[in-house]
């Protein structure tokens, strides 16, 4: 609670510029006293990133699903198992996985466009998927269930899905008048995709080097 500087009443409200029995101006919380507005509660966020991730896993699974001619499957795993080569030779593999990934990832944080474009990505490693199978005669999708056997694979899609999902809490607190606060809240998954997507290179590339 805040109290006027000049007739002492307590005001309640976080909001209130100016006292509302004397008019005199409210002294205002700094940033880090401030407390943040959460457009929705914890169980809302929860469900919304449960769907999400649902979601995520559903592009990723469509994409495994596309088929494609061999000469196309042929030039993706080609492609493919270049790019591995790079990262089993070189020193700089966490970078090239974490830069990438986290390019994506950024991008997905956009509203409206974001959404788009992280399911359009995931569809697309649904298709690299698809390109293994058609080349190893294995079936896609059982290829992509392995994947979630391996923890840098929950870890990215975990950091998609709350990118995703607080695409849409923007847009939802630019209704709700609380888009300052949501962007604070933005920052904040900002850093947990950061950390979550440097874990998940970092995993992804001692997995490569223990596999190869």
């Amino acid at each position: 609670m805040r109290y006027c500087p000049r007739c002492g009443l307590g005001v309640r409200e976080k909001d209130a510029r100016f006292c509302p029995n004397c008019g005199a101006t409210l002294p205002q919380p700094k940033f880090w006293e401030r407390r943040i507005a959460w457009t929705g509660t914890l169980l809302e966020r929860i469900i919304v990133f449960g769907v999400i991730f649902a979601l995520c896993v559903l592009a990723t699974t469509a994409g495994a699903l596309t088929k494609i001619d061999l000469l196309t499957a042929r030039n993706i795993v080609d492609r493919m198992n270049k790019i591995e080569e790079v990262l089993r030779t070189t020193d700089i593999g966490v970078q090239l996985i974490f830069g990438n990934n986290l390019m994506y990832a950024l991008g997905m944080f956009v509203p409206v466009a974001g959404p788009w474009l992280g399911f359009y990505v995931l569809y697309n490693t649904g298709v690299i998927i698809s390109a293994f199978g058609i080349i190893y005669n294995t079936n896609p999708l059982l290829v992509f269930l392995m994947l979630f056997l391996y923890p840098h694979t929950w870890m990215e899609y975990t950091a998609y899905a709350l990118a995703i999902s607080e695409s849409f809490w923007l847009i939802y607190a630019a209704v709700k008048h609380r888009f300052k606060d949501e962007l604070i809240i933005m920052l904040m998954m900002v850093v947990l995709c950061n950390i979550l997507l440097l874990a998940g290179a970092v995993v992804e590339v001692v997995m490569i080097e223990i596999l190869y």
